[in-house]
């Protein structure tokens, strides 16, 4: 007799007023396998991922049976808990003042009669869990004090644990857990998934990475227009094919043309800047240029991209707009803004738009004033402002009035950059701007990031996304310990000279050190 799935989903739809977002959706998880859920932003499988984790209620026909027996709707904490299904949320839901001892044991506390806790009996078995995946950080240090990878690793050994630590299998689902990380980072993620797999877990993970879907899963199942498009073995595709299904066409090959014809002439740079990490650092984006910055978490390229849009202050240096010097120490977002210099942060819903906001007012509050006739605001003005906006930035729902929230990240992104570029910018800096898009609204962000270069602007983008830095960068800084350490242009920008740089080793040495980690499982 075959053996059960260990999570079924049938004839799975929602809808929200008279908008259908998700319509007989079939999913169907085995043990022992990474299974992918891929989908451009409003595909649908953010609200899947709802329903199984009992925040929304699917539309009635809906059946979910986990390992053969059927489970009622809604799937609340408590009974998705009872039944092996354990999630991991993008935020992680981590305590950040709690110590990693009482992030990892909350929901599991092995309690002795008279309602104790024995603290040595549970460091001893956090101690042990942590180890188990691989996961080597101290159970005294406060949550907040990890590494993005380390979060995220002691977030999935937590939801391990309420799995009765995967010995039982169970269902895990990841919800786009790797935005935040680094290449190293991601690497030693997949160790701990890889280690839960190989103890009978069905990971179901989601994410816009297909580079991540091809490395990881055993199978992927793609979402297009809240409906599943196609489900296969992902051995039989590559990410140009898993593009094309997800997208519905084939991208362009090649390169963005590099500005090989930039002004020389500075628009944006910093002298000599102290801060943070950095030590004594200095460097000019041209007009018509994309200049990248990169390197190791903590090496100082973000911090960079911070001081040069104001975000942060340093204790030594300036900052040059053209022929203008400002002081570093006293340097803020809004004197960058009256300067022309606009700032696309990594964290977007804490510091780049007011997610609780609707759109309209997101797009719109850096150029109230020009919605001004006669010393009133002109709410006709301000909706059709917004509504172009939205149609040039191909924003999905089209919607002026939708909370910011309510959108997908790819389009909550387009806002931003819509927000920002609709006012012609001297120079925009970005940090990490595909994070948590998908490889449709990626392509579509980094063309408009080349417009607005080709039309005069300068572009200054910190990443990690090394492929992308190289397809679209006319030239990529390498941070290290502070310092810029290599300037990379022309034929020799390359993805694979990029990582080279940035790890310090030959390319062929870091893929073997990714085989062995594979091996560990």
């Amino acid at each position: 007799m075959a053996e059960q799935p260990a999570l079924e989903l049938r004839n799975c739809s929602k809808s929200f007023g008279q908008r259908e977002v998700l319509h007989s959706a079939n999913l169907t998880l085995k043990a022992g396998e990474v299974h992918g859920l891929v989908g451009q932003n409003g595909s649908g499988k953010s609200t899947l991922i709802k329903i199984l984790a009992g925040f929304h209620e699917p539309s009635p026909g809906a059946e979910l049976k986990i390992r053969g027996e059927p489970v009622p709707f809604p799937l609340h904490a408590k009974s998705a808990s009872a039944h092996g299904v354990s999630f991991v949320h993008q935020d992680l839901g981590l305590f950040d003042d709690a110590s990693v001892l009482e992030n990892v044991a909350v929901g599991t506390f092995q309690v002795r009669p008279g309602y104790r806790i024995s603290w040595r009996a549970e460091r001893r078995r956090i101690e042990a869990a942590l180890a188990d995946f691989g996961v080597h950080v101290s159970v005294d240090d406060p949550a907040g004090s990890l590494s993005p990878a380390d979060k995220a690793s002691v977030a999935i050994v937590r939801a391990l644990l309420q799995l009765g630590g995967g010995d039982r299998g169970g269902v895990l689902v990841l919800d786009e857990p790797t935005p935040h990380l680094t290449r190293d980072g991601i690497d030693r993620l997949f160790v701990t998934v890889r280690r839960a797999v190989a103890r009978g877990v069905a990971v179901l993970f989601v994410t816009h990475r297909l580079d991540e879907i091809i490395e990881l899963t055993t199978t992927v199942t793609v979402l297009r227009d809240g409906s599943v498009f196609d489900s296969r073995a992902t051995s039989d595709l590559d990410q140009d094919s898993l593009s094309e299904l997800l997208l519905g066409f084939r991208l362009p090959p090649g390169s963005f043309a590099h500005h090989d014809d930039a002004s020389p002439d500075g628009v944006l740079g910093l002298r000599h800047v102290t801060a943070h990490q950095l030590r004594d650092v200095s460097f000019t984006v041209g007009r018509q240029e994309i200049l990248g910055l990169t390197g190791p978490v903590g090496a100082g390229w973000e911090t960079a991209a911070q001081v040069a849009a104001g975000a942060i202050a340093a204790t030594a240096g300036e900052i040059v707009v053209e022929d203008e010097r400002i002081n570093v120490r006293k340097v803020t977002p809004l004197a960058m803004i009256q300067r022309g210099v606009a700032y696309v942060p990594g964290d977007r819903a804490r510091f780049g738009a007011v997610i609780t906001a609707s759109v309209e007012d997101n797009l719109t509050l850096p150029a109230l004033r020009q919605f001004y006739r006669k010393g009133l605001l002109r709410q006709r003005l301000i909706r059709a402002s917004s509504a172009a906006l939205l149609r040039e930035f191909d924003v999905r729902p089209p919607d002026p009035q939708a909370q910011f929230g309510s959108l997908s990240g790819g389009n909550q992104q387009k806002v931003v950059l819509a927000k920002w570029l609709s006012m012609n910018p001297r120079a925009t800096v970005l940090i990490e701007p595909t994070q948590g898009v998908d490889v449709g609204a990626r392509h579509e962000i980094y063309a408009r990031l080349k417009l607005n270069a080709d039309r005069g602007g300068s572009v200054i983008v910190g990443s990690t996304e090394y492929e992308d830095l190289a397809r679209l960068c006319d030239r990529v800084l390498v941070f290290h310990d502070g310092v810029i350490s290599t300037e990379l242009r022309g034929d020799s920008l390359t993805p694979s000279r990029l990582l080279e740089r940035v790890f310090g080793r030959p390319i062929a040495e870091i893929a073997e050190e990714r085989e062995r980690d594979e091996d560990v499982t």
